[in-house]
């Protein structure tokens, strides 16, 4: 089974339907699926604002956001996880971007590192993973 590790953006794509989802969706079902637990405040900061721009209501998104979340397994950072993201090179990078690439890289294993941020992507593939954004 691979393991992809998914960062925020490939998680709001599964609670938003858009551009890319579907292609996602069929990528995961054979994958084994994991984020850092920051990205939980992410995705649902996201949703929040998603839902104050459209006028959506927002209670159904963040069930499906919730649900989302369910099928990965969420990895707990630990001081050890902050300080290697912080150490990371590249004055350029932001820090969740940062804390995401850590937690990948202290999961061990990861076979693709999952994103649709093309900043995100490019530090990923700087720290030596395989990157993809399925169905873009």
């Amino acid at each position: 089974m691979v393991i992809a590790y998914l960062d925020a953006s490939a998680i709001v794509k599964l609670v938003r339907r858009e551009t890319g989802s579907d292609g996602l969706r069929e990528f995961l079902r054979t994958c084994d699926l994991v984020a850092s637990e920051v990205a939980v405040t992410e995705v649902l900061r996201a949703v929040i604002r998603e839902a104050s721009v459209v006028g959506q209501p927002t209670g159904e998104l963040l069930e499906r956001a919730l649900s989302a979340m369910e099928a990965l397994v969420l990895i707990v950072a630990q001081t050890t996880t902050f300080v290697r993201a912080g150490l990371l090179e590249g004055a350029h990078l932001r820090s969740l971007d940062v804390i995401h690439i850590a937690t990948a890289v202290e999961v061990g294993g990861v076979d693709v590192f999952v994103t649709y941020d093309e900043r995100q992507a490019a530090a990923a593939r700087i720290a030596g993973f395989r990157t993809i954004a399925p169905g873009v």
